[in-house]
């Protein structure tokens, strides 16, 4: 795109895939947050990152991953959070998925 600045730039491969789906993107990683938000410039897909961002502590994976809030139920909520903000979802339905969400933990 930026050899040829007078032709209609190309599409990134992740974004016409993203577009196919009218869905949120939840991004988790284990590892660093920064990581998956370098996927952020390529999408126009409403997209939010969840990650530990590489904190040195011991403990088991799952006592992790509830704790740095990159488990399940934190990216249930996440993608609940986008949809609710897109106004996708009433805030009624918002708080329903909280109160299970909250019930399987």
């Amino acid at each position: 795109n930026t050899q040829t600045p007078n032709q209609k730039g190309k599409q990134a491969y992740i974004e016409r895939e993203t577009q196919k789906y009218n869905a949120p993107i939840v991004a988790c990683s284990d590892w660093v947050r920064d990581l998956p938000d370098l996927l952020a410039r390529f999408i126009s897909t409403p997209m939010i990152s969840l990650g530990c961002n590489g904190f040195g502590m011991s403990d088991t994976r799952e006592s992790l991953r509830k704790h740095f809030k990159i488990d399940s139920h934190s990216v249930v909520m996440a993608g609940a959070s986008i949809l609710f903000k897109e106004k996708k979802i009433s805030h009624s339905l918002f708080r329903e998925i909280e109160k299970y969400v909250a019930l399987k933990r």
